[in-house]
């Protein structure tokens, strides 16, 4: 009996999500490792495939990562663009593009600059759902586009 009803909810879940893999390398930089995985979920979209897209950020270091934001202004509406760390862009759908945030913390720079941190040894995920048209697979292209210094170097 059991079995028979461990049985079921396994086959539930491999036709709830039918395709996916072990994360893959997207991009490092230092000590900072962002790999992603894709779970093709089952869908009656007769043009579409979906996809849960995954992204693990590792700072594998033992010390924090920080990285610094210009000072926004009172009107700026590009503020959450410009301080995330990373890029992650999903090329083959409808320009679906994804940012990776540190945690904002309460300093600052000698010249105003705002300070986002990137725990050490720790861990984030980040889960995205992303379209593609029947058949086609997500590309997945990342970038670290800030310079991420230990924080030890800002005291």
């Amino acid at each position: 009996m059991v079995f028979r009803i461990g049985a079921i909810i396994f086959l539930s879940f491999l036709t709830k999500f039918s395709f996916s893999q072990e994360p893959q390398k997207l991009t490092s930089a230092d000590s900072l490792f962002i790999s992603y995985q894709l779970i093709k979920s089952d869908s009656s979209d007769i043009e579409y495939d979906n996809y849960l897209l995954e992204i693990f950020c590792e700072n594998k270091s033992i010390h924090d990562l920080v990285y610094f934001v210009a000072q926004p202004s009172a009107n700026d509406i590009q503020h959450l663009t410009t301080s995330s760390f990373a890029k992650i862009e999903v090329a083959n759908t409808n320009a679906q593009i994804f940012e990776l945030y540190g945690d904002k913390i309460n300093l600052k720079t000698d010249d105003g600059k705002l300070i986002y941190l990137i725990a050490k040894e720790k861990i984030k995920q980040n889960v995205f759902n992303v379209s593609t048209k029947k058949g086609v697979k997500p590309i997945v292209i990342g970038s670290i586009n800030k310079k991420l210094i230990r924080i030890e170097t800002i005291y």
